[in-house]
């Protein structure tokens, strides 16, 4: 115990001395923090009006205008919306400010024409996916066709020849593609086509080369193995971040994953249409009717039923939670909480790296979002003090919220108090300053964005901006380190210092 005295004596003079010549120390909290509650989802109209008429959309405010029967749905990085609207035979973009433009369709039935993609008739619209480069493809079951439109609006066939026969894989341009009706699109350029007769996913590579990558054609129930070895009743597909294929089954009612090696096993559902969707493992509850699918980077998979207008979410892990719809089938309750409203189906779902979903309802004529009224956190929070002055920087949030952000407040002090930050933005990032700090003292920096209904959480990655070195020498902390880093550092090389005198002197055989 005299020893132990002796050690945290020596300790104790070791940390004094680092003080006296500006090393900076940020103590390391005993017990952690509890985690704030997960804010609640609430659900908002993007597209379509009040009353949810049906009628041709009207270029301009996307919630002044009427829609006919909005269905499958996809987005970009930048906060834009792509859907395609099956009554009026175009497809459709909501930017970020909420205006709505026409990207494709003439508003006519007919055959499609290579050009200009706003010109072009269509004969039954119905599959979207939008890719990293730009290219938004749609599926034309009519006209039994895939078309690809560029980022400048123009139109080209993408797969299938116009004709109805057996599918051979190849060539993506010389095959039929009897029936292709939803679409998804992997980080990699792959687009996948789900064909409804023969019961078939296809993918089609950057190079257009088509192959078989799920089904047998025809249908019956789910065998887990060889993907192209199992039959199926293909609904709507989606790709994760790792590159793994789901599909959405209506006659099992079930969602099925079929990994990058082509190996297909259930990942929700108990293969029954029928009862009441709980949360849990997701293998072990019903599903009704899944239509509408898509993915997270994460592995995270978004599903809605038919029968019950429900939304689930699946973590990569299998356990499933209802996050909009209580069960019953109707219009839903704007602004409200999600899981309290009634909802109806969506024939398809897109969602963000925030987890915000957006579905399109098409028997409410509108384009909805799920998700959290206040914006996410933003990313890749940096910081540095120069002169008196400190500078930081940031990604913005991936979701503005339900409302546009208006601002970004930032703490110095862990999150205890906030101020206004004035940004402006450069190369993807925004940046702003603090004036009047002390360059000899670590910071904790945090920013978060704020809208009209409040205010982020924390941006996750906050960095304690950089000391300069102190006066007379010492130790001063450079680079991005936390100040929970920071402080382990300063025990750690103290306590090894102060034992190794310890153990010096005992090896010579002097007192402690």
């Amino acid at each position: 115990m005299k020893a132990q005295s002796k050690v945290f004596g020596t300790v104790r003079r070791w940390w004094a001395a680092a003080a006296a010549v500006g090393v900076v120390v940020a103590v390391v909290p005993g017990a952690p923090v509890a985690a704030a509650p997960p804010p609640v989802a609430v659900i908002t109209r993007i597209a379509g009006n009040a009353n949810g008429s049906s009628g041709t959309a009207v270029p301009g405010p996307a919630l002044s205008s009427p829609l006919n029967y909005p269905y499958q749905i996809d987005r970009d990085d930048s906060g834009n919306l792509y859907f395609v609207d099956y009554g009026s035979r175009r497809a459709y973009k909501v930017d970020a400010a909420g205006s709505l433009s026409v990207i494709a369709g003439a508003g006519t039935a007919g055959a499609i024409v290579p050009g200009a993609a706003a010109g072009s008739p269509f004969v039954a619209l119905q599959g979207l996916a939008h890719d990293d480069s730009g290219n938004t493809y749609l599926a034309d079951p009519g006209s039994r066709r895939v078309v690809k439109v560029d980022a400048s609006g123009q139109l080209s066939y993408f797969a299938g020849n116009g004709t109805n026969g057996a599918v051979v894989p190849g060539p993506a341009l010389s095959t039929p593609v009897p029936i292709p009706y939803a679409l998804a699109a992997d980080t990699a350029g792959n687009v996948y086509i789900v064909n409804s007769t023969p019961k078939n996913v296809f993918k089609v590579t950057p190079g257009g080369v088509l192959s078989i990558v799920a089904g047998t054609g025809g249908t019956g129930p789910n065998v887990p193995g060889p993907a192209t070895s199992s039959p199926m009743s293909p609904n709507n597909a989606a790709v994760d971040g790792a590159g793994n294929l789901f599909i959405t089954d209506t006659t099992s009612c079930d969602v099925l994953k079929v990994t990058p090696a082509g190996t297909l096993s259930i990942f929700a559902g108990n293969n029954s249409c029928s009862g009441t969707i709980t949360d849990g493992v997701a293998t072990a509850t019903t599903l009704r009717h899944p239509n509408g699918l898509d993915a997270d980077s994460a592995g995270n998979v978004y599903v809605s039923n038919w029968d019950t207008g429900q939304i689930s979410k699946i973590s990569a892990d299998g356990q499933l939670t209802v996050i909009a719809g209580n069960g019953t089938y109707g219009l839903p309750t704007y602004n409200g909480p999600a899981l309290a409203s009634a909802m109806r189906q969506s024939e398809g779902l897109t969602v963000n790296d925030a987890g915000v979903v957006y579905a399109a309802h098409s028997d409410n004529n509108t384009v909805d979002r799920i998700g959290p009224e206040a914006p996410s956190a933003p990313r890749d929070v940096r910081a540095a003090v120069s002169g008196t002055t400190l500078n930081v920087s940031f990604q913005p949030p991936v979701d503005a919220g339900s409302t546009p952000i208006t601002g970004y407040e930032v703490s110095l002090d862990g999150g205890v108090t906030w101020t206004t930050l004035a940004t402006t933005a450069s190369g993807g990032r925004l940046a702003g300053s603090v004036a009047g700090v002390s360059a000899a003292t670590a910071y904790q920096v945090q920013v978060r964005a704020v809208n009209v209904s409040g205010a982020s959480t924390a941006g996750a990655g906050a960095t304690t901006a950089a000391p300069a070195a102190p006066p007379g020498g010492g130790l001063a902390v450079t680079g991005a380190a936390t100040s929970t880093t920071v402080g382990i550092g300063v025990v750690l090389l103290v306590l090894g210092l102060g034992l190794r005198r310890l153990v010096g002197r005992r090896r010579a055989g002097q007192r402690l």
